[in-house]
């Protein structure tokens, strides 16, 4: 993406395993056009806090794609960031103090 800045990935990837399939397609995709992507069934390892990594990968991500589907909705426990809220309405929020949006829900 241009004007990305240096150790920034251009996607993070939010999902719940149920969509698993998904995720990996549009990996896929993203990569086949040159874009960075993170997201948690390759890149985060067992032992890892979670919660860390995946404020770290939010933070670091130019955008941040959330397969927005039920399961995630019904999964939002499990998806919480350092303030204690699911990663989506983190980044809605941060998405009002922004130029541009972060968050794109697919």
């Amino acid at each position: 993406m241009p004007g990305m800045k240096r150790g920034h990935n251009s996607f993070f990837i939010d999902y719940v395993d149920a969509d698993l399939h998904w995720v990996e397609w549009v990996v896929w995709q993203l990569e086949d056009a040159g874009y960075t992507v993170v997201y948690r069934g390759r890149d985060f390892r067992a032992g890892m806090n979670i919660v860390e990594k995946t404020n770290e990968a939010v933070e670091k991500a130019e955008r941040v794609l959330i397969v927005l589907s039920p399961d995630y909705l019904k999964a939002h426990d499990a998806k919480i960031t350092f303030s204690g809220s699911p990663v989506w309405t983190t980044i809605f929020l941060e998405n009002t103090r922004r130029e541009r949006e972060k968050l794109l829900p697919l």
